[in-house]
C-alpha cells in the first residue's frame, strides 16, 4: 500500500534518493528540498507529497449491504419535503390523488409518502410560455409544479414482499366483506 508523506518533513537526502529511484529525475541532496521541489514542479509531479510503498497489502473493500427495513411494511415509500412557494396557496398542503385515493402532503415538513404519490408529484408540471423580445410566445417549457426535495427512495418490493402484501390485502377485503354481511343481516332482522 502506498503512503503519502509530505515533502517538507523529509530530509534532502531521503527526498533525492526517492525522486531519483522512483521518478527518474536527476537530483542530488546538495540541491536541498527547495531545489528538488522545483525540479519536481518542472517535471509535472506534485510538490507537496511523495508516495512511498510501505510494504503492506491493500485491504480489499468489503461491500456492506444495508439492513433492509421498510418505513411501512409492504409499501414502497419515499421521504420528501415540499417547500412553500411564492404564489397563491403556496403555504397550503399539496393535494395529490392517484387512482381515486387522495392525500394532502404538508409543506415545509419532511414526511413519508407512498411511491405512487411521489411519482404523481414528479409528473406534475406547469407549461411556462417562452417569449421573445417583442413579447410574442415562441414556445413552452415544462417546469416542476412543486419544489420537492427527496431524501430517501426505498427500493421496489421484492417478489416475497409483494406476495405477503397481496395476502394481507386479500385478508382485509375478506374481513370487510364479512363485516358488511353481518351489518346487512342485522338490518334485515
Amino acid at each position: 500500500m502506498k503512503t503519502k508523506i509530505p515533502i517538507d518533513v523529509m530530509s534532502a537526502g531521503a527526498l533525492a534518493e526517492h525522486v531519483a529511484a522512483n521518478m527518474g529525475l536527476d537530483v542530488k541532496p546538495q540541491m536541498g528540498v527547495a531545489g528538488i521541489k522545483a525540479k519536481l514542479a518542472q517535471a509535472g509531479f506534485p510538490t507537496d507529497f511523495v508516495e512511498i510503498e510501505d510494504g503492506r497489502e491493500e485491504e480489499p473493500i468489503k461491500r456492506v449491504e444495508p439492513k433492509r427495513e421498510r418505513h411501512t411494511p409492504g409499501k414502497r415509500m419515499v421521504q420528501l419535503r415540499i417547500e412553500p412557494q411564492e404564489k397563491p396557496g403556496g403555504n397550503e398542503p399539496v393535494f395529490t390523488s392517484v387512482n381515486g385515493s387522495p392525500i394532502l402532503i404538508p409543506r415545509a415538513l419532511t414526511c413519508w409518502v407512498d411511491f405512487k404519490y411521489f411519482h404523481a408529484l414528479q409528473n406534475a408540471v406547469a407549461h411556462i410560455a417562452e417569449v421573445d423580445q417583442d413579447s410574442n410566445i415562441t414556445g413552452y417549457r415544462k417546469v416542476p409544479e412543486y419544489p420537492v426535495s427527496v431524501f430517501i427512495i426505498e427500493p421496489p418490493l421484492s417478489k416475497e414482499e409483494k406476495r405477503v402484501e397481496a395476502e394481507r390485502e386479500a385478508a382485509e377485503i375478506e374481513r370487510l366483506r364479512l363485516l358488511a354481511e353481518e351489518g346487512g343481516e342485522e338490518e334485515a332482522a
